[in-house]
């Protein structure tokens, strides 16, 4: 099943993803599926745990009671813990777009970057690349900028 949660206003309305893109296989690396497969295990003690009560959402993230976490909820949840970590101030959405940095500035094909994040079409992501190769020749320059330099020079 794939549904896409988004928050209007304060209403969380569930429908299919923007795109034909937004249907797609995401592989995991086993050290993915086997966290996932611990969270199912807690999950199923919760169900135990509820019993009746227990809301059978399909969903695999959820709240304790097999409820639907509300995007505000899983917003508020990230910023405690980046800030807890003592990372800068940044909004869940960006770790998307430095998902897609990362991925674009090891390599990888853009054609399968785009698939994997679910772009349309590969000129939306090719725009991150453009927008990442800006900022490492910022970076570069930056570091250049604390070298010192001989009088010679």
């Amino acid at each position: 099943m794939t549904t896409a949660r988004v928050q209007a206003g304060w209403e969380v309305v569930e429908g299919g993803p923007k795109t034909e893109a937004g249907h797609r296989e995401v592989p995991l690396i086993e050290q993915d599926v086997e966290t996932l497969r611990v969270w199912k295990r807690q999950q199923n003690r919760e169900r135990l745990a509820w019993g009746e009560a227990w809301q059978d959402t399909g969903l695999v993230f959820t709240r304790e009671d097999g409820s639907a976490w509300h995007p505000d909820a899983v917003k508020d949840a990230f910023e405690r813990l980046a800030f807890a970590a003592h990372l800068p101030p940044v909004r869940l959405h960006d770790i998307r777009h430095a998902h897609i940095s990362q991925l674009l500035a090891a390599g990888i094909d853009v054609r399968i970057v785009s698939e994997r994040v679910g772009h349309s079409g590969s000129k939306m992501t090719r725009d991150y690349a453009a927008v990442a190769a800006e900022v490492s020749r910022q970076a570069a320059a930056k570091v250049v900028g604390m070298i010192p330099r001989s009088a010679r020079q």
